[in-house]
């Protein structure tokens, strides 16, 4: 395979990835708007209240730094 049809193979998984990604936080964020009930959460720092959607982002957003992190690392190390 020639490093121009490198190129065009990779670039079209990227586009592919982009597609799955967006559908994907669409359906978290659907989801989260739907779950806008309050719930008792055990903080490390105390225990209080707090709307279910701002856990369940605050868990994606953790979840989404991670795997930034971990993907980061790795082409980093290649």
């Amino acid at each position: 395979m020639a490093a121009g049809e490198r190129r065009r193979a990779l670039a079209g998984g990227g586009h592919g990835r982009l597609i799955a990604g967006a559908i994907l936080g669409g359906l978290a964020v659907l989801f989260a708007v739907l779950n806008l009930d309050e719930v008792r959460v055990h903080w490390i720092v105390g225990t209080w209240s707090t709307p279910l959607i701002v856990v369940i982002l605050l868990c994606l957003a953790i979840g989404w730094l991670l795997g930034w992190l971990t993907t980061r690392h790795q082409r980093a190390t290649r």
